[in-house]
């Protein structure tokens, strides 16, 4: 039972979380840090550096296994707040569902993992995603990531298509507001990124998408 916990600090070993940690709701902060070099992060709703109306943070910066699940508004997640969340690999595994990995409307969500070998997943509106007043930032750093985003909900518009808002997507809703800032970063060597429509880069509605991709070797974008 983490419910009001401000200040979460492990100093090592192997854990695991079944339960929302350094997720703040209105008026609340809230800061983890975990030295463990394998780690397991299980949650279903707003989770992992999810700052809705408050501020999170969740911080593990030692090499080893990371595992991520979480729902909505998670890894990463600012709504009105600021979220954030740090991790290391290698092997760094990440799924969630929207508005996460590095999301932010009115508030700042930022998702950085180091390590090779790292997989990333979500559903909508991730990795790297602004909204109006909002910063997203997504950072994945180390030789084999691999992400997939945005490959869920099918687009009206086009019948082979899916409606991403990912991997470095601004987006304002259209004729009410301008959009946010959307940043991803992918730096190593074998990098494959997979999304469909509004993704990798785009901006939509006085918005700015961003998508930067550095290393030496292969690199590989599939934009469906």
């Amino acid at each position: 039972d983490l419910e009001g916990v401000t200040l979460l600090v492990d100093l090592g070993g192997r854990n695991r979380y079944a339960a929302p940690v350094a997720a703040a709701g209105a008026g609340q902060a809230s800061l983890a840090v975990d030295l463990g070099s394998e780690i397991v992060f299980d949650s279903t709703g707003p989770a992992f550096g999810s700052g809705i109306f408050g501020i999170a943070l969740l911080y593990a910066p030692e090499p080893g296994l990371k595992t991520f699940a979480a729902g909505d508004f998670a890894l990463g997640a600012g709504f009105f707040g600021a979220g954030g969340v740090l991790a290391a690999g290698p092997s760094v595994s990440a799924a969630s569902a929207h508005f996460s990995q590095g999301a932010g409307a009115f508030g700042a969500g930022v998702f950085s993992v180091s390590g090779d070998s790292a997989a990333f997943k979500a559903d909508f509106a991730s990795q790297g995603y602004g909204l109006t007043r909002g910063v997203g930032l997504w950072l994945a750093r180390g030789d084999g990531a691999r992400a997939d985003c945005g490959l869920r909900h099918p687009d009206p518009r086009e019948e082979l298509a899916l409606l991403s808002m990912c991997q470095g997507v601004g987006h304002g809703p259209r004729a009410h507001a301008a959009g946010g800032m959307g940043l991803a970063l992918v730096e190593g060597r074998g990098a494959a990124l997979r999304a469909s429509y509004f993704a990798q880069g785009s901006g939509y509605w006085h918005a700015f998408g961003g998508l930067y991709a550095r290393g030496a070797g292969s690199f590989s974008q599939n934009n469906l």
